[in-house]
């Protein structure tokens, strides 16, 4: 994956207000580079869980004698912003441009959301190219859109190793010249030709001109 396709997914992605929803977070003012910004928001959704529960089973015990019977469900709720719901919409969402045959991803085949390997239960997005490699973004692990953890394979994802922010990427890998979009090159090629013109056009004008003075002077003489 070069620089630019991997910005161009960024900010594809920052596009979706569901996306966006899921992923960013208070927990992104954690370092990115730490990883743990994710695991930090899991863990207060399990104690908010836990409490809303407590909470049902109290309301629930007071039902039982002759008060309405009540209960919470934050499971729907916490799945869809766990890492499971992260890289599902994020790989659904350029997923359906690849099969709309949109030019910014032209390079990939496909992107899943599939489960590491090893190490505790974690999903992220895995984008596959024309040539079969892997690469992959981890948005739980920052919770910011701007900034997800990168992994150039998805065996580094899988064994954990290797990983960076997008920010610290682009660094190791600024975005060449070379990217400039073909638009901008199609508009640089009339006022090329244009030089061109003016400068056989200008030779033209001072040929013309030489003879008339040479026809000038023989006149004279």
């Amino acid at each position: 994956m070069t620089s630019k396709e991997l910005k161009d997914i960024i900010d594809f992605i920052k596009k979706d207000p569901e996306a966006v929803k899921r992923i960013d977070s208070i927990w992104a003012t954690l370092p990115d580079e730490f990883g743990l910004a994710g695991t930090f928001r899991n863990t207060a959704f399990q104690i908010a869980d836990f409490g809303a529960q407590s909470l049902a089973e109290k309301i629930q015990e007071y039902g039982s004698s002759g008060y309405p019977q009540w209960s919470i469900d934050f499971s729907a709720w916490i799945e869809k912003n766990v890492c499971t719901g992260i890289a599902s919409i994020t790989s659904e969402i350029i997923q359906k441009e690849i099969n709309k045959g949109n030019p910014l991803f032209k390079n990939f085949v496909k992107v899943t959301d599939p489960q590491r390997l090893t190490g505790d239960t974690h999903h992220a997005t895995v984008f596959t190219d024309k040539n079969g490699d892997t690469f992959v973004l981890d948005y739980h692990s920052t919770l910011n859109t701007d900034n997800p953890m990168v992994f150039k394979s998805k065996e580094d994802w899988d064994n954990m190793v290797n990983g960076q922010t997008a920010e610290d990427y682009f660094k190791q890998n600024p975005i060449s010249d070379n990217s400039i979009s073909d638009e901008n090159s199609v508009e640089q090629t009339p006022i090329s030709d244009n030089l061109i013109n003016y400068e056989n056009s200008f030779e033209q004008i001072l040929s013309e001109m030489r003879g008339n003075l040479r026809r000038l002077q023989e006149n004279i003489k």
